[in-house]
């Protein structure tokens, strides 16, 4: 055993947001709280040696009188893998470690253990201490509130702190820790009796080894007979914790754990009783923002609460009130810092209950096409941002992926299929770009692919086994904003002991996803879908996210049947991802993505009121070139005629080497609307793309004006001329680029 998880202060720890302020007081979770053995009532470790160890005070960590009868009972009943005999220590080490035995050969090994840790603890820790930290771990019931440690135990069953526990109400709490839920004085069965029993057992002892005196055991059997006198109290702790402190004190837990190699036990027991000095990543100011939104403006954003059938595994049904709920997380992109964030509308009810932020897992719908197809095809050098896909239908295997908005828009760049949300030239884009390739990369995105079992090219448009969360979709989009860097979001920053010794420092991962280059260009076409970007603001879906005078950029996402909604995007400042939805989807539909655009960008606002506009510097490496955006090479003469050139950028080495020549001048007569002939005095030059798309009946209505006629009966009729239809045989097709130049063209 290590003497550092051993030596616990038995102070509260305190916990500080960004600024380095005092935000709240750690003292332990709503079913733990520690505290010293000054704190305790004197009864309780009498008891708690009464009935659980008696010799407690003579050995050295093992007794081995009742060990040698729980082996003779291990020999005796076919190796059986539950021995007993333990004493409190070798209780407290089975409680830090929490080592289970799942066979009788594993119970065999973890006995040895727990009696050779059982001394190791024994040299360490003075009586006193042993059984402080053991009254601070032991389970104790509650009747599913997962009671644990006597201070939690005795507001639950008394209502009162442990030092001001009565010997009746000592001996209670030490007699039920077999079986704690059996001795449950306020479930719906009447287990007075029971209970009456189990408290004289206990008191019995502590005559028996001296304890208490024969006037002290007489006064208590006489108190249990007239009645032991329970009060149901409130065992919640940090209330006034707000969602991103619970979540900075889990993920400590975690970390503690792993680098300390420490049981959950062992983590909790520092982290609540040690005086650690917690600094977070909570930034009040920037908290205000979302709060008012979230709380004071909450009917805005959510509908009222309605009323839903549910069904128990029995088949009985119950009745349960919903309504639409949101979660959003703030990132600092520059350092991966957590900043605000909020579990839904309305003020915080529960302690320690379900974070949507950290625990809910959802299906992204079209947020993660940035992250699953854009991106990484662009670092792939499957694309560049010029490049053209075809929305036309197409059929893969059994798949056929559709359009939200129905229809076909034929020849589409990546700018103009960001920001209408087109679903068909993702999935083309996916094909080229594999959906193992696409995991790879989700992954580095911070996106747990770890159970991930779908490997279909729906993974483009959301499609996925399990989903990511509000936190890993914001960690994802700040890593875009960070230029292509991802940086493990993180809830704080470092945890000191209380002599200002460091215990947990730096401790977030990196990962280069995308070259700053093709960052920053994603970036640019982020701007798309809020109607920001190089294309204008026709059909964009999420014009509602614009951050004033701020660079603004993100992906609106819309899972099946509207049963959730997102947005994820960024500014210069901040990065963040808005979910909106019901806990569980078949209570109903969430709406359009759009909303969650608006409450994201009502956020972020605020958020920025009063910061200087901000923008993305442009890193070295990138080009511009003047573009067809039909075929995503070179403009010509005739497209810029058209209005089909504009200036794209590229990675340095992607910029196209070839000139379009996919077009088709022709002449329409503006009276016939057809292809007009030589006669054809008003008529407008129109290009085209496809050969297919030429009107293919030429002009009859205009004809060679009639000259003097003398006789009109020796007048020859002129010959008529015809213009047809520009030879698709010959029509040039778009060039093809060098094997290691991107895809202009994906159709």
């Amino acid at each position: 055993m290590d003497e550092k998880a051993l030596n616990i202060s038995y102070q509260n720890s305190t916990i500080y947001d960004i600024n380095g302020n005092v935000i709240a007081t750690l003292t332990g979770q709503e079913n733990r709280e520690i505290i010293s053995k000054d704190q305790m009532s004197p009864y309780l470790f009498g008891a708690f040696i009464g009935i659980e160890d008696e010799r407690f005070e003579q050995h050295n960590g093992v007794d081995w009188k009742r060990t040698a009868g729980a082996l003779l009972t291990f020999a005796t009943h076919g190796g059986e893998s539950s021995y007993g005999g333990s004493t409190l220590t070798q209780q407290l080490v089975k409680n830090l470690t929490g080592e289970a035995d799942n066979s009788a050969i594993e119970g065999a090994l973890r006995k040895i253990k727990e009696i050779v840790r059982a001394y190791q603890v024994e040299n360490i820790l003075s009586k006193d201490q042993v059984l402080e930290m053991y009254l601070n771990l032991i389970p104790l019931g509650g009747g599913g509130k997962n009671i644990y440690g006597v201070q939690t135990a005795a507001k639950f069953y008394f209502n009162k702190d442990a030092k001001d526990l009565t010997l009746v109400e000592s001996a209670y709490i030490a007699g039920i820790t077999h079986k704690p839920n059996a001795y449950n004085p306020f479930g719906e069965k009447d287990r007075t009796e029971t209970i009456n029993k189990r408290v004289k057992t206990v008191l019995g002892k502590m005559k028996e080894i001296g304890k208490i005196t024969e006037e002290e055991y007489n006064g208590a059997i006489s108190e249990v007979d007239a009645g032991i006198k329970f009060e149901q109290g409130s065992v919640s702790q940090n209330n006034n914790l707000t969602y991103h402190a619970e979540a900075a004190i889990k993920e400590i837990k975690e970390d503690l754990m792993e680098k300390y190699n420490w049981s959950k036990d062992e983590a909790e027991l520092h982290l609540y009783g040690d005086g650690y000095q917690i600094y977070t990543t909570y930034d009040p100011k920037i908290q205000e923002a979302v709060e008012e939104q979230y709380i004071k403006n909450s009917s805005k954003w959510t509908s009222k609460y309605k009323t839903v059938t549910r069904k128990r595994e029995d088949g009985s049904t119950y009745k349960e009130e919903v309504r639409i709920e949101s979660a959003i997380a703030i990132v600092d992109h520059k350092t991966g810092y957590v900043v605000a964030g909020t579990s839904g509308f309305g003020e915080k009810k529960e302690a320690w209950g379900f974070n949507r932020i950290i625990n809910a897992t959802h299906s992204p719908g079209s947020s993660i096409k940035p992250l699953a197809v854009i991106g990484p095809s662009l670092e792939e050098r499957k694309i560049t941002a010029a490049t053209v896909v075809e929305d036309s239908p197409v059929t893969f295997g059994n798949y056929s992926p559709r359009n939200d908005t129905g229809g076909y828009l034929g020849l589409m760049n990546i700018r103009y299929i960001l920001r209408v949300s087109r679903n068909i030239p993702e999935v083309k884009m996916m094909k080229e770009l594999t959906v193992k390739k696409s995991l790879e990369y989700l992954a580095k995105f911070g996106l747990d692919t770890s159970t991930e079992q779908n490997d279909g090219l729906s993974l483009a448009l959301g499609g996925m086994s399990q989903g990511p969360t509000v936190l890993q979709m914001a960690g994802a989009y700040a890593a875009i904003a960070n230029y292509g860097e991802y940086i493990e979001p993180t809830f704080y920053k470092e945890v000191k002991d209380k002599e200002g010794k460091e215990i947990l420092g730096e401790h977030q991962e990196k990962t280069r996803v995308l070259s700053r280059q093709n960052a920053w260009i994603l970036q640019t076409l982020l701007q798309e879908p809020t109607g920001t970007g190089l294309t204008g603001t026709s059909g964009a879906t999420a014009t509602g996210a614009k951050v004033r005078n701020q660079f603004t950029a993100g992906k609106t996402g819309t899972t099946n049947e509207s049963k959730a909604v997102w947005f994820c995007g960024f500014t210069p400042y901040y990065s963040g991802a808005v979910w909106m939805g019901y806990d569980k989807e078949a209570d109903g539909k969430a709406g359009k993505s759009g909303t969650a655009a608006r409450l994201w960008g009502a956020v972020m606002n605020s958020i920025h009121s009063g910061k200087e506009a901000g923008k993305f510097e442009q890193p070295n490496g990138i080009k511009t070139a003047l573009v067809c955006s039909k075929s995503g090479l070179l403009a010509s003469e005739t497209c810029k005629s058209a209005g089909y050139a504009y200036n794209e950028y590229f990675a340095e080495g992607t910029v196209p080497d070839q000139t379009c020549a996919s077009h088709t001048k022709v002449s329409i007569c503006n009276k016939s609307g057809k292809l007009a002939n030589e006669y054809c005095t008003d008529v407008t030059e129109q290009t085209y793309t496809s050969s297919d798309e030429i009107p293919e009946e030429k002009c009859t209505e205009c004809v060679k004006p009639v000259e003097n006629v003398i006789d009109t009966n020796t007048i020859t009729p002129p010959a008529t001329n015809t213009i047809s239809k520009p030879n698709t045989d010959t029509t040039k097709p778009p060039a093809t680029n060098e094997i290691n130049k991107p895809s202009n063209t994906i159709r």
